[in-house]
């Protein structure tokens, strides 16, 4: 009973040390409840967080970033429908419990992802066990898969289409390989539909699964000399017969009807007149059909460029992270060189088909989907499949020369590894300074969110927002949100949100620190007593419907009567100086400097009127000149001379 005991903790001693090694991703990286790390990391974190939370039945749980006006002040989404919704599903019940408090579902987002992610590596470790028979070999192997750059930075990204896509991609490979050893092919097809809920990805491990698969069972299928006659009969009836196509046919099928309702959620709730919406549209600029956007980024988009990046993903995501980025590694020459070996290693191995899929499905996947993973550094999460493979044949063939304890010993080294690098990721961020600013933007919107829920927020957009207005759309999830260059709308908002502290504007929050709330109808007061104020004086000149005004260096353009929003109405002035030398280097040769002042920016509507407001340059000015271009056609209705 004794060495029954001692034989079995043996056998899940690989399996404790896997599951102990993965814990500290959530010691040394879960421990933010805001965002914090730079760029693309911030931004989809921030953007996936919030089509998790606005997806609701009220809304035919259709993806959205956030609710807004639309040009005649109508209500409007602004669509973010391109992935299943089964991963925003799993995001916002994970948030759910926590709402009021956003720090809480921010830390709650990442640790979903960060499950996700050891899931993973459980998944791999399975699948490797059964296809090396040696739990020590698939420690090694897994360990050193996941302690990349890739996996190690984008584990706790907020995005389905990051760790809880490929978790599905794992979870339907452990279910191929039970499928192959024991022939259990429900258990796939449950898998596959499961995964397909998560993410789009899994369709490139079931390409050439499938296709390598039929491959296999032709030759098997092929007849002898005497028979060969019958060969296109046998071929159709195997084809009948076939398991693969089976799963091929079931899978595209399952994936059109998740993706079919997509367009019908979209469709129903936007009202659209076509099921080619925003959803139609992503569709086609990522599989390369949007031919302005292929004319934009050519240069990115050609083949040598592209296949360069993809290997330095591939040569990143083989190597472990040592506090080091993707540009600072030979990546791309190792990345070829581990690809090359894995494709020359599979010549020598059992089970070369599940292994192929494995290290085949990154580039099924990145090839046909070029215009989008060109553009998407966590792609290098999806050629995981390289290194697990590399590392599984190296180590089999290290433990088959020694047969000894040397890959036990490779195994504890490997953890030690991935638990360093972990150490070392969990440092990476923004640095203190925008730490602090992180903390602070995440508290002052707490305090928003609780007063202006369900309300319309006018977010004023200024440099000063550089960093935070994308996570603005989550923050403010529930409300109607028009930014800055919506201003135009301000009077239909209820509240305004600017990072100035203008206690006589009916301030809300007195006790943030970076971010303020006003209360819109003190806004609009201003607005009137500054009407007042200008149009106490004759305008200096009138032009179509608008009256021009000058104020304390100030220029107004005012339309007294105005009930629809004249969005597309663009000013421009020609600015004369009284010295050429406070001239732009650029302008001098004309003599004059050139603005241009767009009613969506700059505009606001209030009690029927219109006014725009223009600040004049500090330098002294001789004469300005002003008119209106209308729709883009540089179209000059009049022209003014105006002295200062």
């Amino acid at each position: 009973m004794t060495r029954f005991n001692l034989h079995r903790f043996t056998d899940l001693l690989p399996l404790i040390l896997l599951l102990i090694a993965l814990s500290t991703v959530f010691l040394f990286g879960n421990n933010r409840g805001y965002f914090y790390r730079p760029g693309l990391h911030n931004g989809m974190s921030s953007n996936h967080l919030a089509v998790a939370a606005n997806i609701s039945y009220k809304h035919n749980f259709l993806g959205f970033l956030r609710q807004m006006l639309d040009e005649n002040g109508t209500h409007a989404y602004s669509p973010y429908n391109r992935f299943p919704v089964g991963g925003y599903a799993l995001i916002k019940l994970a948030i759910l419990p926590f709402d009021g408090n956003l720090s809480a579902q921010i830390y709650a987002a990442r640790m979903l992802m960060l499950l996700f992610f050891a899931a993973i590596g459980v998944l791999a470790y399975l699948s490797l066990c059964r296809l090396t028979s040696n739990r020590w070999i698939a420690l090694t192997a897994t360990l050193l898969s996941l302690s990349s750059y890739y996996c190690l930075y984008y584990n706790d990204l907020v995005a389905p289409e990051a760790c809880p896509d490929l978790f599905g991609v794992l979870l339907v490979f452990h279910g191929m390989v039970i499928f192959v050893q024991k022939g259990y092919f429900r258990q796939l097809l449950v898998k596959t539909c499961f995964a397909l809920l998560l993410g789009w990805h899994v369709f490139a491990l079931l390409l050439p699964f499938i296709v390598l698969g039929l491959a296999n069972e032709f030759i098997k299928a092929r007849p002898a000399r005497s028979a060969r006659l019958s060969y296109p009969i046998v071929l159709c009836l195997s084809l009948l017969r076939n398991r693969y196509l089976a799963l091929g046919v079931f899978a595209l099928f399952f994936g059109m009807a998740v993706l079919s309702f997509n367009f019908a959620n979209e469709y129903f709730t936007l009202k659209a007149e076509s099921l080619r919406g925003p959803s139609y549209k992503s569709f086609l600029y990522r599989t390369g059909q949007n031919e302005h956007f292929n004319a934009q980024y050519a240069e990115y988009l050609a083949w040598l460029p592209f296949l360069k990046r993809q290997f330095i993903r591939i040569g990143a995501s083989s190597l472990p992270y040592l506090s080091t980025t993707p540009e600072d590694l030979p990546a791309i020459i190792f990345g070829i060189f581990i690809f090359s070996a894995c494709l020359i290693g599979l010549m020598f191995v059992r089970h070369k088909i599940l292994l192929a899929t494995l290290a085949l499905f990154g580039f099924c996947w990145s090839l046909p989907m070029r215009h989008t993973t060109a553009f998407h550094d966590f792609e290098g999460l999806f050629y995981i499949g390289i290194p697990l493979v590399f590392y599984s044949i190296v180590f089999y063939y290290i433990h088959r020369l020694s047969r000894n304890r040397l890959i036990v010993y490779l195994s504890v080294i490997s953890l030690l590894i991935f638990v360093f690098g972990n150490f070392y990721m969990s440092r990476v961020g923004d640095g203190a300074e925008a730490t602090e600013f992180h903390k602070a933007m995440t508290a002052d919107f707490d305090a928003i969110r609780k007063i202006t829920k369900g309300k319309t927020i006018l977010f004023m957009f200024n440099p000063m927002f550089t960093g935070t207005w994308q996570s603005a759309a989550y923050y403010l999830a529930g409300s109607i949100v028009l930014f800055g260059n919506e201003r135009y709308r301000s009077s239909l908002a209820d509240f305004v949100i600017t990072r100035g502290r203008e206690e006589k504007t009916g301030l809300l929050t007195p006790e943030n620190r970076l971010v303020f709330l006003y209360d819109n109808t003190s806004r609009i007061d201003e607005y009137r007593s500054e009407y007042r104020s200008v149009t106490s004086n004759e305008p200096v000149a009138t032009h179509s419907n608008f009256d021009i005004y000058m104020r304390k260096r100030t220029l107004y353009y005012i339309r007294p009567r105005c009930f629809s929003p004249p969005i597309s109405e663009r000013f421009f002035l020609h600015i004369v100086p009284v010295s050429e030398n406070d001239l732009p280097r650029d302008r001098k040769q004309y003599g004059f400097d050139i603005r241009r002042v767009k009613f969506r920016r700059d505009g606001r509507i209030f009690d029927g009127k219109c006014m725009v407001s223009f600040a004049l340059p500090e330098y002294k000015i001789a004469s300005i000149r002003t008119g209106t271009i209308m729709n883009k056609t540089d179209q000059v209705w009049a022209e003014f001379s105006l002295s200062e």
